[in-house]
């Protein structure tokens, strides 16, 4: 029996009410219960089509024991009691009864190898005739002469048959995740199993008499069945995108993970509008101008008043989120601090301006320089970039000058790996490197000579557009990285607030402890002299 999905929406907007009943009302056992779970010492859950199938007349037969019967309630689910003289595989086919209140002249079957959850869909109909090799009516119909065919069933011999259904289906993306017939599900829209059983029934009406649900049977009980059926899965994805489920959409990827306004960047994912315009994009709640779209990929700008954090993307109110942050770099304007992206970082930073770092213990200067010459730069930092930007620090430590030492900014050609060598001192920040692509709770392990113990650090991103006012000025984007190292009982912990506006951190904080017990603390904040001479 084909169904209309369109007028399969209309039908259960009315019955949603009678469904939300008889899931509160119902009871244990039996084809009343609304529950679409069976319970350990039972068979059942739902009999479906798209449509749930009622008042079905539902048959068991186990490896042995007697056969078991009972009928499909106004949900379409069913329910029986396994005794002691029942042993699985167990067999089940269910046939007659009304689908939107039109007689039922199909029969379906599914397979139970486990006690549990055992749905009958079509699906699960496709599944058995591969798994029997034949049609599954009269392959169950056989059973009470040969119940040898049943026993004979293993888990494996089911899995099969189930990976041939997907392999066949392959246009029914869902069903890669799903086992059609363990997974609980009622029968209305917005359910993935549901939604599947409504697309796969629109499908085959579209197909315009090149398929029918007999013709897709007979495939799926030969070995040809995953190319038998090819082209019915140009239809599937159309058909399901129609179906509740499949206008959620999903965010799967986005290139590049980091840039300046203006940026175009590519979102990838399912289930995308066509029109581009009623794709809704947000960078960090900042909505983008989309100005290409189909239905697995989006082309946006970034939005000039952008900030760093989540890419969400909205389509027919159903909202999906990217799983990692999308990070806002300042444009690049040409500054003499260093060459490719790197400059973005240093525009303001012209060769020879300076800086003062004031601190809880005294203050440092840095000059910029670049570049170093290369023996110097391979012996301080093997790993730096050629267009690195590199300066001369000098401090002073409770009055008295410090041993002048060289510090190191850095970022690589696609924008996605940005290092820092000390600038603060003796707190060792060499090659503190952000991963490719993070989200708050994004963590990773640098060595690159350790950090104040010499050991290895823990890092982890812990907030976006953090807000520090300190004597340069008060900056809303920092992003909060907190770290820590050990060394037997002693253990350093540094929170250090990074500006992608600046290209620094505008603030770091260390404290000592031995065993628990904090023995000093360490701060430094970014002063104005940072950004003056531009």
């Amino acid at each position: 029996m084909q169904i209309s999905n369109a007028l399969r929406k209309a039908v259960t907007r009315g019955i949603g009410l009678n469904v939300v009943i008889l899931l509160t009302l119902a009871g244990c056992g039996g084809g009343g219960s609304g529950s679409s779970t069976a319970t350990s010492s039972t068979l059942g859950a739902v009999a479906a089509v798209g449509y749930p199938i009622v008042g079905g007349v539902v048959q068991v037969k186990c490896a042995s024991g007697p056969v078991l019967g009972t009928t499909t309630g106004s949900t379409g689910t069913w329910q029986v009691i396994l005794s002691a003289g029942q042993s699985l595989p167990c067999a089940v086919e269910i046939k007659g009864g009304t689908i939107n209140n039109v007689a039922n002249n199909t029969s379906y079957h599914s397979i139970a190898t486990v006690t549990g959850t055992v749905n009958v869909t079509p699906l699960t109909d496709l599944l058995v005739a591969n798994l029997a090799a034949q049609d599954p009516g009269t392959w169950f119909a056989g059973l009470s002469t040969s119940p040898a065919k049943l026993a004979a069933i293993t888990q494996a011999k089911v899995d099969s048959a189930l990976a041939n259904l997907r392999s066949a289906l392959s246009g029914l993306v869902p069903l890669s995740t799903i086992n059609p017939i363990t997974t609980s599900f009622f029968a209305i829209p917005g359910n993935a199993i549901d939604d599947m059983l409504a697309a796969l029934q629109a499908a085959i009406t579209n197909s315009g008499g090149s398929y029918t649900y007999s013709t897709l049977l007979n495939a799926a009980s030969t070995i040809s069945f995953t190319t038998a059926v090819a082209a019915l899965n140009t239809a599937l994805p159309v058909a399901y995108a129609g179906t509740t489920s499949g206008s959620v959409p999903s965010v799967t990827g986005m290139n590049p993970v980091s840039g300046a306004a203006g940026t175009l960047v590519t979102i990838t994912g399912t289930h995308f509008s066509t029109t581009a315009a009623s794709n809704i994009v947000s960078f960090n709640g900042v909505q983008a101008s989309v100005t290409s779209a189909t239905i697995s990929q989006l082309v946006v700008t970034v939005p000039a008043t952008a900030t760093s954090g989540n890419v969400t993307v909205t389509v027919g109110g159903n909202t999906a989120t990217l799983a990692t942050g999308f990070i806002v770099t300042p444009a690049a304007s040409g500054g003499s601090g260093g060459s490719g992206m790197a400059a973005q970082y240093f525009t303001k930073k012209a060769v020879g301006n300076t800086w003062t770092w004031s601190t809880s213990g005294g203050s440092d200067t840095a000059t910029i320089i670049t570049p170093l010459t290369g023996m110097e730069k391979l012996a301080l930092f093997p790993s730096a970039q050629p267009d690195a930007i590199y300066f001369n620090n000098t401090c002073i430590r409770n009055g008295s000058s410090c041993s002048p030492y060289k510090s190191i900014h850095q970022i690589d050609s696609s924008g996605a790996l940005i290092s820092k060598a000390d600038a603060l001192s003796w707190l060792y920040f060499q090659q503190t490197i952000f991963p490719a692509t993070f989200s708050v709770g994004t963590s990773w392990v640098y060595q690159a000579g350790g950090g104040g113990l010499g050991q290895a650090v823990n890092a982890t991103i812990v907030a976006f557009n953090v807000t520090r006012t300190v004597p340069a000025g008060t900056f809303n984007d920092c992003i909060q990285i907190n770290m820590s190292e050990s060394s037997g009982s002693n253990t350093l912990n540094y929170a250090l607030y990074y500006s992608p506006t600046v290209g620094n951190y505008v603030e770091t904080t260390v404290s000592s402890s031995t065993s628990g017990v904090v023995k000093w603390s360490y701060s430094g904040q970014l002063q104005a002299g940072y950004i003056a001479n531009p």
